[in-house]
């Protein structure tokens, strides 16, 4: 999958939590940029999960601190649609 893409849908999945204390953007980091805090970014981690198909494990989830870290994995899964 293009990496543009998997970094446009991210961004849509982060702009859709009401909670975030600004719009994120392709360089955004979650804890830095955006205010989340431990239990956003489970639910971050979830909502992306189900956006593309793919399981995240929580050792991999802890490394997603960005949308770039996020788009690195989901870009490259074989399984990610």
């Amino acid at each position: 999958m293009p990496r543009g893409v998997v970094v446009e849908r991210i961004v849509d999945v982060v702009n859709s939590i009401k909670s975030c204390k600004n719009n994120a953007t392709p360089d955004s980091y979650f804890v830095r940029d955006l205010g989340m805090d431990s239990l956003q970014r489970k639910q971050l981690v979830q909502m992306l999960s189900d956006e593309f198909c793919v399981r995240v494990e929580n050792e991999v989830a802890d490394k997603f601190v960005s949308v770039e870290t996020a788009a690195t994995f989901f870009s490259s899964h074989p399984k990610a649609r």
